[in-house]
């Protein structure tokens, strides 16, 4: 666990630590909505996870979910913050940008 220097600070890291936690094990057994809100709260409580940045992305994309704007802003983020945090770890460089062709099938499910 990272070095705090307060106690709102070292509150706030174990509550992102929980949700990645929780994010994970609902991962493993299969419930992958579950999993995506977890991850979500996570992200959003400024997670220094770059697996959780990742994981919360690659199951948004994934998700059976109609795609939104909103949505595809947050995978971005969450992407470019996975890479920034840990730029050896390849797997977000290869989800995004998407392709031509994702973006094309994107574009047409919205139609």
């Amino acid at each position: 666990m990272p070095a705090c220097s307060s106690t709102v600070c070292c509150a706030k890291i174990r509550k992102c630590l929980g949700h990645e936690t929780m994010g994970f094990l609902e991962f493993r057994a299969g419930h992958l909505e579950e999993s995506r809100k977890w991850y979500e709260q996570a992200v959003k409580l400024d997670s220094q996870s770059y697996l959780a940045h990742y994981y919360f992305a690659a199951i948004s994309m994934n998700s059976a979910g109609e795609p939104n704007s909103e949505t595809d802003a947050q995978v971005e983020a969450s992407l470019r913050a996975a890479i920034k945090l840990n730029p050896s770890f390849a797997p977000p460089m290869n989800d995004w940008p998407p392709s031509k062709a994702c973006e094309d099938e994107i574009s047409m499910r919205r139609i």
